[in-house]
């Protein structure tokens, strides 16, 4: 593993390759790095146009950013963490996260991106049949319900449609 400072630098190096970008900046989510963190929100918002964008790459930014909470709370930098949480939220009736996603929905996340969550699923159920992200949309389904009476009203207009 590089230093922390190494990770930051290639992250932002323009003349980095896209894949190595990407790299350093799952790794610096993984370890609660605030650039890291934010790095995760433009991808998201970048999406599909991300230069290295792969199959896996959002898959392994969500999944850093799952498991990276401990180090956030430690380095401070738990707002950062719950900014790049909220932007793969509201790109998930797009782009696939695979099971880091909702591995990100703890207790002490859900309800910031409760509403974030609620209105990706509401544009979600419009275009599930195209995207093919219906088994992702039923996960958050899932991990809403947890927390938001909204779940039930849009699994109604889901199956009533």
């Amino acid at each position: 593993m590089r230093p922390e400072a190494e990770l930051v630098a290639l992250l932002i190096d323009d003349t980095a390759g896209p894949a190595d970008r990407v790299a350093a900046m799952r790794e610096l989510a993984g370890l609660g790095n605030s650039a890291g963190y934010c790095g995760v929100v433009a991808a998201a918002e970048f999406g599909t146009r991300l230069p290295s964008h792969r199959d896996d790459t959002f898959p392994s930014l969500a999944a850093a950013v799952a498991t990276s909470r401990p180090f956030a709370l430690r380095n401070g930098t738990e707002a950062r963490r719950l900014d790049a949480v909220r932007a793969m939220v509201r790109r998930a009736d797009e782009l696939y996260f695979g099971p880091g996603l909702v591995e990100a929905m703890d207790e002490h996340t859900l309800p910031h991106v409760a509403d974030d969550l609620a209105e990706t699923i509401a544009r979600g159920v419009e275009t599930v049949d195209a995207t093919g992200l219906g088994e992702q949309l039923a996960d958050l389904f899932a991990v809403l319900g947890r927390v938001d009476p909204r779940s039930a009203l849009l699994l109604e207009k889901y199956f009533k449609d």
